[in-house]
């Protein structure tokens, strides 16, 4: 009975493992292709657009960095797997089995369609009306709901960020038809 617990525990450990070699190699692929054939083809380049920083920038940042996170968690499971270490246990310090059920899926798909409709919103109303919005709805739906504090950080955050863009980084949001 207690050989059998044990094969649970290294299948479950192992199954992990797999999978973060996978997800990594997947995040890895994706942010390859975004950083040589997406970026370079859909994001315009205008010259002169101020301190030497274009429109790809902040694409090619935020691909470098999932590249990196991405290539390091595949190095930390291939390090484990050639150390022979045990890989991190799956549940927590109270002994609950942390797991990925219907719950948690639920919510990612609703993330999910949250940011596709942020996108489409962004186009017709812009960027701060549209993380204003989004950002309520999130932090609604997320269980902090005292409206002074909604109100505060769904409007001034918005414009704070839209104005350190364009004061720090020269980035223009989109303003949307309005």
């Amino acid at each position: 009975m207690a050989e059998a617990a044990n094969n649970e525990e290294v299948l479950g450990s192992s199954d992990l493992s797999t999978f973060n070699i996978a997800a990594s190699v997947c995040l890895a692929t994706l942010s390859l292709f975004a950083l040589a054939y997406l970026i370079p083809v859909h994001v315009a380049v205008r010259d002169g657009s101020g301190q030497g920083l274009s429109a790809q920038f902040m694409p090619r940042l935020s691909a470098i960095a999932v590249l990196v996170l991405s290539l390091s968690l595949l190095a930390g499971v291939v390090l484990r797997r050639v150390r022979g270490l045990e890989a991190i246990a799956e549940d927590n310090e109270d002994n609950e089995i942390q797991g990925f059920g219907q719950r948690e899926i639920s919510n990612t798909v609703l993330l999910a369609l949250g940011c596709a409709g942020h996108v489409v919103l962004l186009q017709y109303v812009g960027f701060v009306i549209a993380t204003s919005l989004t950002l309520a709805a999130c932090m609604w739906f997320g269980g902090f709901r005292k409206p002074v504090w909604l109100l505060i950080l769904c409007v001034g955050f918005p414009i704070a960020l839209k104005q350190i863009l364009w004061s720090a980084l020269y980035i223009t949001v989109p303003t949307g038809m309005f």
